[in-house]
């Protein structure tokens, strides 16, 4: 799904713009996001409910594919002289962050699948 993001991606970016994509992309979360909350809310039988969970996450890895490239990019417009660099930064900075958010998940983690 992220992979076919990618490829759309690179065919709207220069129609619709980096700003658009990402605001489209991201409210496009938000309301499948919801949506996911009242059919959980609603409490289907579980085949219905687990091929809509499928259906979600799907969803959800397309406008990530959306969002994710053109993010960088956008971080790194305005130093393209040291584009470089740039992306060094931008790729630790991200990496940190995620070991930050996962070393406490890690540690609430006990040894069973929910």
């Amino acid at each position: 799904a992220a992979g076919s993001a990618t490829l759309l991606n690179a065919l709207l970016v220069m129609r619709l713009g980096m700003r658009f994509l990402i605001t489209a992309a991201l409210a496009g979360q938000c309301l499948i996001a919801g949506a996911m909350i009242a059919v959980s809310l609603a409490a289907p039988p579980e085949p219905v409910f687990f091929a809509l969970f499928v259906v979600w996450q799907a969803s959800l890895f397309f406008q990530v594919g959306l969002t994710v490239g053109n993010i960088n990019a956008m971080a790194m417009e305005p130093l393209g002289h040291i584009a470089g660099f740039a992306s060094s930064i931008i790729g630790s900075v991200s990496t940190v962050l995620a070991v930050l958010l996962a070393i406490p998940v890690g540690l609430m983690f006990d040894g069973t699948p929910l």
